[in-house]
């Protein structure tokens, strides 16, 4: 699990970068311009929650449905006492 955490923020970060740093290159902006950072933040947080849709899709489709337990028929001991579920 750690490992997966943080193979995930080392390529939503280099992500962000990228996309901050094509940004800068095509619009003539300063590095830590703010509509630069917002550009690479979001290009992240969009890979990020697709990764989360698609993990939480998965797990609907393959992870098997749980039934809830059928009720135990009453035992002779609680028929006979009247404390048995009609």
């Amino acid at each position: 699990r750690q490992m997966g955490g943080a193979l995930g923020l080392a390529v939503l970060t280099s992500l962000a970068a990228s996309l901050t740093s094509d940004y800068v290159t095509r619009n003539g902006v300063d590095a830590l311009d703010g509509a630069a950072l917002v550009h690479g933040y979001s290009g992240a947080f969009l890979l990020a929650s697709l990764l989360a849709l698609c993990g939480a899709v998965a797990a609907l489709v393959l992870l098997p449905r749980l039934k809830a337990p059928a009720p135990s028929p009453p035992t002779e001991a609680a028929a006979a006492t009247g404390d048995a579920p009609a």
